[in-house]
Order: structure tokens, then C-alpha cells, then sequence
């Protein structure tokens, strides 16, 4: 196996100072579902793959490919947890193959980084932040239907905005709020699907 390519220890990975995730289960409404966060920023792409599944759906990874991040493994028993993550566009992809959650993937990562909603929620926290609120009392809240509720947080132009899934709060309608202390903020980033 190409050294590049291997899966790494807790103190492989924090030498490389690429990005990590580390899956969890969040409580979302009394409800548990999958979601987690990454270690520094995300990196690019429509959806980050291992090694054998990009080579199944037509995008194999070249010998000399770095990993755009890598993904902790829980279930590995041994020191080496840290599994190698390769970007890829869907457009690199046999789209036959895919499986329904790399679909969701890719609309997550396509509806949040390139199609509009990235833009909105920046407008919505730089109107409270100009006002003087601190972004980390601020939080996204949005409908746990939408793609983007999948994540735990989102990255801003300001930093990373917590993501707060609210079952009272329609699919496609969304906002930035700040609930705690004695001051309140509030600024739509979508009214209406």
C-alpha cells in the first residue's frame, strides 16, 4: 500500500494539520441521529470517499493523490483509526452506483457550498455581527429536514456557526438567533421554501 495512502495513528494525524472528522450521535428533538464535526475546516468537493469506493464508482486515487482529510474509525480495535478521505466532484463519479447517502452527501455539500444557502446564512450573521452580537452565541436554526441539518456546525465568514435542527420550523425556512443572555437577536436566511 502506497505510505500516502494509510491509515494513520492520533499522532500521525495531528502532524499532517489536515482536517478530521469525528462522527458522533447528536441529540436532535429527543431523537438520536448521526452527525459530528470536523477538526479545521472541511475540505472541497461534492463528497470525500476512501480509497476502495472511489475506485468502485470510477474516480480511482492516484499514487501520488494526498488525502483531503481523514474520517475517525471507532470500530478499529488497533491504534491506526484514522481512515484516508479523497475529495471528489460529482462529475468524476459513476452516479449509477452511488448509494442513497452519498446522494444526500452530495446535496448537502451542493446545496450549502455552491447553490445560495452559504451566501444567505453569511448576509444573516454579518446583519447581526455589524449590530455588535458575538458569533458564538449565535446558531442556525433550521428545519431537521433540510440537507444542511445534517451538520453540527457550518462555516461562515465570521467563523463557525452552531447548527440548531428545531422540529417546529418548516422544511426550507431557516434563521440565525441569539436566545441566550439577556439579549436577543434575530435574522432570516430563509423565509419560505
Amino acid at each position: 500500500m502506497n505510505p500516502l495512502h494509510r491509515w494513520l495513528n492520533k499522532q500521525e494525524v495531528a502532524n499532517r494539520g489536515i482536517p478530521i472528522f469525528v462522527p458522533r450521535q447528536v441529540e436532535v428533538n429527543g431523537e438520536w441521529v448521526p452527525g459530528g464535526r470536523w477538526h479545521m475546516e472541511r475540505p472541497i468537493g461534492d463528497i470525500l470517499l476512501g480509497l476502495k469506493r472511489c475506485r468502485e464508482l470510477g474516480a480511482s486515487v492516484a499514487d501520488d493523490e494526498p488525502p483531503a482529510g481523514y474520517i475517525y474509525s471507532a470500530k478499529v480495535k488497533d491504534q491506526f483509526r484514522y481512515v484516508p478521505l479523497f475529495s471528489r466532484a460529482v462529475e468524476q463519479l459513476d452516479t449509477d452506483k452511488l448509494t442513497q447517502l452519498e446522494r444526500t452527501a452530495i446535496e448537502v455539500r451542493q446545496s450549502y457550498a455552491g447553490y445560495g444557502m452559504r451566501a444567505r446564512i453569511d448576509r444573516a450573521v454579518a446583519s447581526l455581527v455589524n449590530q455588535g452580537y458575538m458569533l458564538d452565541r449565535l446558531k442556525l436554526v433550521i428545519s431537521p429536514l433540510d440537507p444542511v441539518a445534517a451538520d453540527t456546525e457550518v462555516r461562515t465568514d465570521y467563523g463557525m456557526l452552531a447548527v440548531a435542527p428545531d422540529r417546529m420550523v418548516p422544511e426550507g425556512v431557516s434563521y440565525v438567533i441569539q436566545d441566550s443572555g439577556s439579549e436577543r437577536a434575530f435574522a432570516w436566511v430563509k423565509k419560505k421554501n
